[in-house]
């Protein structure tokens, strides 16, 4: 039997935040139209969306078990 997954805490959201200060930047909403605003990840500095995931996946891999750095 598989466990389930653990819901992300607010802690959790603060050490990605950490994590990434001085590495991500923040990036801008643009307005596609009336309806539609585009978040612009490409801007990052590397040009990458996936800036985020890609820094923050090798290190969330220190995780124990317990969900613990």
């Amino acid at each position: 039997m598989t466990t389930p997954p653990q819901l992300v805490t607010i802690e959790d959201i603060r050490a990605a935040a950490n994590l990434l200060r001085g590495v991500a930047v923040r990036t801008p909403l643009l307005r596609w139209d009336e309806r539609t605003w585009i978040k612009a990840e490409s801007l990052q500095p590397i040009g990458a969306f996936k800036i985020r995931g890609a820094y923050g996946s090798p290190r969330s891999s220190r995780r124990s078990a317990s969900g613990a750095w």
